[in-house]
């Protein structure tokens, strides 16, 4: 019942659910003057009812992602309504989520000790409805690393050559004859830096090349000097030839990178390192390289070998020039 100034308004619930509504007006002096009353169905109420909302969020962003390692990782989970998000699952204490915002964030792992980050994001609406769970995973993907190795300052470059030509100032120079197969290995300063090296076999399976075989840029602005360029060994008949590095420190590291080059075309040379191969087009080259990283001696040795590429129209192989880093772990 509700009661006004000059009336009286009465609503009353019938047995079939449906309601009557009493009006009745009256005088300044409280004589009854009018009354009126009208019943609403009970269909009509119910189809002004509010609806219940029962109808669970759908989550739209993506759930797989990739990342390298060692970085954090952030993105933002959309549904297609408002909602409030929850996080779960395998990793979860791992991630940061934003109950509000859906943004969430992976902090930067480590492939070596985790390649993967699962877990699971779920959604509730306003009115309570929550949605699937959703899985989402972050790949973790592998970088390559060189932490951990410092140059000591030790290097060499190695010019293979013929008597005929000069070496640069700052190289370790290798004249090739069939009696000259053992060298000292000199540093940029001449100093001997303890470190030899051998060819086999010493015959004439590898020899000198001509004095210009290879390629200048005749300013130096190649990978190497010029003179060093120019010079080279070559394997022929599709031999292996193998050249081997010793007095090196099993403690450390280095980095092998190898050179050739002959003015043609049509030539390549294939070096191999503990099995693993690198094949360069050597025809006319002047910066194109062989790069053998962080190689670990055995005995102190490295052992190289020189081959015919698969990309030579002959069978000869262009071995020109070494250089040697060495690397504290």
């Amino acid at each position: 019942m509700v009661n006004g100034q000059f009336g009286t308004m009465t609503v009353t619930e019938n047995a079939d659910s449906s309601i009557t509504v009493l009006w009745e007006g009256f005088s300044v002096a409280g004589a009854l003057v009018m009354s009126h009353s009208f019943t609403v169905p009970a269909a009509t109420l119910a189809s002004k009812a509010p609806v219940a909302d029962t109808t669970a969020p759908t989550i739209t962003s993506a759930g797989t992602f990739s990342t390298p390692e060692n970085q954090a990782f952030t993105r933002t989970a959309t549904a297609n309504e408002a909602v409030k998000w929850a996080k779960g699952g395998t990793d979860a204490a791992i991630v940061t989520l934003n109950s509000s915002t859906g943004v969430w964030s992976v902090p930067a792992q480590d492939f070596e000790t985790k390649a993967s980050v699962v877990f699971t994001l779920t959604a509730m609406d306003a009115a309570g409805n929550v949605s699937a769970p959703q899985t989402v995973t972050v790949t973790i993907t592998d970088v390559a690393e060189t932490g951990g190795f410092t140059a000591t300052g030790k290097s060499v470059i190695v010019d293979h050559t013929t008597d005929a030509n000069t070496t640069p100032t700052g190289y370790s120079r290798w004249s090739l004859t069939n009696a000259k197969t053992l060298t000292p290995l000199l540093l940029s300063n001449g100093a001997e830096s303890g470190w030899t090296g051998i060819v086999t076999p010493s015959n004439a399976d590898v020899r000198a090349g001509g004095a210009t075989d290879g390629t200048s840029t005749g300013n130096n602005s190649g990978v190497f000097l010029d003179a060093a360029m120019l010079s080279t060994w070559t394997a022929i008949t599709s031999k292996i030839i193998t050249v081997e590095y010793s007095g090196l420190d099993d403690a450390k590291a280095y980095d092998i990178t190898e050179f050739g080059s002959r003015s043609s075309t049509g030539r390549s040379t294939k070096w191999t390192i503990n099995g693993v191969s690198i094949i360069v087009d050597v025809s006319s080259n002047t910066s194109r390289v062989a790069l053998f990283e962080k190689v670990r001696p055995s005995g102190g040795k490295i052992i190289v070998d020189f081959t015919a590429g698969l990309l030579a129209s002959n069978d000869t192989a262009y071995h020109g020039i070494t250089k040697i880093v060495e690397y504290a772990l």
